[in-house]
């Protein structure tokens, strides 16, 4: 390119460009095949190790490994510290001015990079920069496996390593990681380039006292081999040792819902589900502790909070169980409470009052109730068979037993219409009595298992000493209906005995409250394709009633859970698919006996592998919400495993994109392509697409940072990516979008730069500009000053950098340039970036005068172009009006314009003073008034 002048008298000519670049990015790479976390030796040196504490300071770092550091101020003073990137210009100050030093913890590539130090005005002595590298703690690095949990320690400065590997299928990973001195975790595709997963990173407090920041990850993964690594930064309180502990996946309950386990370290427990329609949740603990179980329905981000219903036991919880319900679907289970705490998870299908039975063979069959068994009234129900002759028969029954020495006495809550079944063993009369609380009405009926035609069922009475006469042997349906919803406390017995009786079988006048009955057992059901079972139970207003239905021999892989009635004992047969230690316990955690075969009842029993007959009693004198588990030896899966040597071998190395040296592709609909572009001298580079296809390009450097992107910015809806980089590696990603498909090729190449010489206070320079090239321009400040910075072309602002003499950029590499700046004394370069069409942009560059209005008539000095405001004061009384006087200086011949305003912001006539508002003054054209005037002084 010829030079040529502008307007000024400044010659412009070309400049190639040339800036020493670095970006950030982990792993100490020596090429393409290098490995992450090599042993950092004389990694970085420092020009200046010490600074002044008081003031602004300055250092060079130089980095000759890649990895992860820490950069740190150490004084005593207070002292800020700031990394400036030749890339991407300067970093957030870390610390507080005067209360704490500063810390970053950043990637750096090789090369050399500038640290700042402010301390406060108070600081004394001197700040120590030192930068540490990261350590790798796992050696040789593992494989996590897809679901696990690990404990490990994570300190301060060092970092733990897995492999992923997914090289045979993409899949989703779901992981999270807890620790005191935890602070990121991420991603690298082949341990190389780091990739974009979802990772959230917050305080928590599993154990109050104790805070530890827990970091979650969860994202889809192309096939292909991963490096997850868990960065360890300072602690925010004291405290020994530094654990850190990782989970991987999610557990699965598949077919019947029920878990019994303890929360671990993060103080959360999940289990994705998949309920049967109208399922109700148990959530049973030994004791009464904090403990808040919630479902929702199940998605891909297992760690969101928000939806759902939860249920809790608080500290002021009369038992300790939580009732949770319906559900239906996937739904995810979180369990929340403190670390170590114990809890049995049941999940049941709610069911009417009528209940088909399906299945055939052996089967267990009993049910599960929601809320206090002390708080409802008793649980009752029949089972019966009808054959294919439709004929009925009893085959189980759960009911009140009545006969000449057993009655029933409760005192429930009766909130609306209740039914209750009985068993009369003895034949005669039988009386209800009220012995307290709110007015009832009720009836007695035979328990039909198909009414006759025409029946009438009895009318209800109120009770107060309710008489039932001649009841045979049988099963009845006792009704209650509360006149007004209450508490309220009713006795059911047999009349007609006497009190010498009475004492003999040691009743008395009235009878003692009998133990609620909190669920139904009809123990061991064979049930057979032939026949129609049908559970029929009793009306429990408030309860939720949930069918267990196992088969025999009861697998004991889930726990089991059934209700006792005091002093009751059942047999059955249980099938162990490991040897271990099977245990009884009820709601409250008590162990109860059991007895494996023939032996005699222990507390613990050691079960072996296969089916054995088991006997189970409550001793006691309450019923028991029992849970029967079996314990064996397997511990939590373990998390970590070698990683395969072959896994490792078929890592996979990305193409090289060479500058000036086009690549030929054919690429199918939204087929993506990688390349490495080796960038070995710093500067400004554009890479770019040519083709008849919609094109997206992506340039990122191996910290996984967007360096640039671009979708169909250029000719033919191609890309076209122009960035400054350093020395160093980045990833080139192209794509086509939308149904585009075929033959693309992709070019990356050095931008050209013109030189536009030297900048002029207040005298704007100009340039032409082909498409594609990049200006550089050149101003020196003799002392500190605010300066205004703007770049043009045909109306619009331009993209510019700013940097000082040295190359380190002052502000924001690539900002709109309109810039407005405090710089100190020193030469300074602006680089306007490249456009995509020719373009002559003229560019300026002005010392900004103070801005405190001028007083008094002057003279005072203008720059221009410029603006000032002051106000002219009407003298007193008849005083001369003496005028503002302003002066300015013109480099070439001008028609200077000048506007006067009032306060109001009207303009004023120049010839009339501030008498009266008018218009500005037109030339012949129309246009404002205008009086050229020769270069000067004027």
């Amino acid at each position: 390119m010829a030079l040529r002048r502008d307007h000024f008298g400044n010659t412009l000519g070309r400049l190639t460009l040339g800036l020493t670049l670095t970006l950030a990015a982990l792993g100490a790479i020596a090429g393409e095949g290098g490995e992450l976390f090599e042993p950092n030796t004389e990694a970085v040196t420092l020009s200046a190790p010490a600074l002044p504490a008081k003031g602004s300071g300055e250092t060079i770092l130089t980095v000759r490994r890649a990895g992860r550091y820490a950069v740190e101020a150490r004084s005593v003073s207070g002292v800020l510290i700031q990394l400036v990137d030749k890339a991407r210009g300067p970093g957030a100050w870390a610390g507080r001015l005067g209360e704490q030093d500063g810390r970053l913890d950043v990637f750096l590539e090789p090369g050399t990079y500038k640290l700042r130090t402010r301390g406060p005005d108070s600081g004394k002595g001197e700040v120590s920069v030192v930068v540490t590298p990261f350590v790798e703690a796992n050696q040789p690095v593992p494989e996590l496996v897809e679901v696990g949990y690990l404990e490990t320690t994570l300190a301060d400065k060092q970092q733990r390593s897995f492999w992923i590997d997914l090289t045979a299928i993409s899949r989703a990973v779901t992981l999270e990681a807890m620790g005191p001195a935890l602070s990121e975790l991420s991603v690298w595709r082949d341990g190389r380039w780091r990739v974009s997963v979802p990772t959230r990173c917050a305080e928590v407090s599993p154990v109050e006292g104790a805070p530890m920041t827990r970091c979650t990850l969860q994202g889809s993964l192309p096939a292909g081999l991963y490096l997850l690594t868990a960065s360890g930064g300072p602690r925010k309180v004291g405290g020994a040792g530094d654990p850190l502990y990782v989970r991987a996946g999610l557990d699965v309950l598949t077919g019947s819902i029920a878990k019994d386990g303890v929360i671990g370290p993060f103080g959360v427990e999940r289990v994705k589900v998949r309920a049967a329609p109208n399922t109700t949740l148990r959530l049973a603990l030994p004791q009464v502790a904090p403990v808040t179980i919630s479902s929702r329905q199940a998605t891909a981000d297992i760690f969101a909070t928000a939806g759902g219903s939860s249920a809790s036991v608080t500290p002021k919880s009369r038992a300790p169980v939580a009732t949770l319900g319906p559900i239906s679907g996937d739904q995810l289970i979180t369990i929340t409470g403190a670390p170590g705490q114990a809890y049995s998870l049941v999940g049941f299908a709610k069911i009417g009052e009528t209940q088909a039975i399906n299945g055939v063979g052996p089967t267990l069959i009993t049910t599960v109730h929601s809320g206090d068994p002390q708080d409802s009234i008793d649980a009752t129900g029949v089972l019966t068979a009808v054959d294919r002759n439709n004929r009925a028969r009893l085959v189980a029954a759960s009911v009140v037993p009545l006969s000449n020495n057993e009655g029933w006495r409760r005192r429930f809550n009766l909130t609306e219409t209740a039914t209750m079944q009985v068993e009369v063993k003895a034949e005669g009369d039988y009386k209800l009595i009220h012995r307290g609380g709110v007015p009832v009405r009720a009836r007695i009926e035979p328990h039909l298992l198909s009414p006759p035609e025409g029946y009438k069922q009895p009318a209800l009475r109120e009770v107060t000493q309710l008489s039932f006469d001649d009841l045979v042997p049988g099963y009845y349906t006792l009704t209650f209906e509360p006149v007004e919803p209450g508490i309220v406390d009713l006795e059911l017995r047999k009349d007609g005995l006497t009190d010498a009786a009475m004492r003999v079988i040691g009743i008395q006048e009235a009878l003692p409250y009998s133990a609620p009955r909190g669920g139904l057992w009809f123990g061991e059901v064979t049930l057979t394709r032939d026949t129609k079972t049908t559970l029929t139970r009793n009306r429990q207003p408030g309860v939720d009633v949930g069918l267990v239905q196992r088969a025999v021999p009861i697998d004991l892989s889930a726990p089991l859970g059934l209700p006792l009635a005091p002093g009751q004992r059942v047999t059955f047969n249980v099938s162990a698919p490991e040897a271990g230690e099977v245990s009884l316990t009820d709601a409250a955690g008590r162990t109860m006996p059991l007895g494996l075969n023939d032996e005699a009842l222990a507390l613990k029993v050691r079960l072996p592998k296969g089916t054995s007959l088991l006997t189970l009693h409550n001793p006691g004198a309450e019923p028991a919400q029992a849970t029967l588990r079996l314990a064996a030896a397997a511990a939590r899966p373990s998390l970590t495993r070698p990683i395969d040597p072959a896994a490792l071998a078929l890592r996979e190395s990305l193409p090289t994109l060479p500058l000036d040296a086009p690549q030929h592709l054919t690429l199918a609909q939204r087929e993506s392509k990688f390349f490495v572009l080796d960038v070995q001298q710093g500067g400004l580079y554009t890479i770019e697409s040519a083709g008849l296809l919609n094109m997206t390009g992506i340039l990122s450097n191996r910290a996984g940072e967007v360096v640039g992107q671009a979708t169909a910015n250029h000719v033919g809806r191609n890309f076209s990516i122009q960035r400054a980089l350093s020395p160093g590696r980045y990833r080139v990603s192209v794509a086509p979008q939308g149904a585009s498909a075929g033959d693309v090729t992709i070019l990356a190449r050095k931008v050209p730069v013109e030189d536009g010489g030297r900048l002029v206070d207040g005298r704007p320079a100009r340039a032409e500009l082909d498409a594609g090239e990049a200006l550089t321009t050149m101003f020196t400040l003799p002392e500190e000053a605010q300066v205004k910075l703007l770049a043009r072309a045909q109306g619009q602002v331009l993209t510019c950098r700013l940097e000082d003499a040295d190359g380190w950029p002052v502000s924001s590499p690539l900002s709109r340039c309109d810039l407005t700046e405090t710089l100190p004394a020193g030469g300074y370069r602006l680089v306007v970036m490249p456009s995509e069409v020719p373009l002559r942009a003229q560019v300026s560059f002005t010392a900004l005068t103070d801005d405190t209005n001028p007083e008094g008539h002057g003279p005072h000095a203008l720059t221009l172009p410029g603006a000032v405001t002051t106000t002219w004061m009407e003298p007193r009384g008849d005083a001369e009006r003496v005028p503002d006087v302003f002066t300015f200086s013109l480099p070439a011949g001008r028609h200077p314009q000048r506007q006067r305003h009032r306060r109001d912001g009207r303009r004023v006539d120049p010839g009339r003073g501030d008498r009266r508002p008018a218009g500005p003054r037109r030339g012949a054209s129309g246009g404002p008034a205008r009086r050229g005037l020769p270069p000067g002084a004027a």
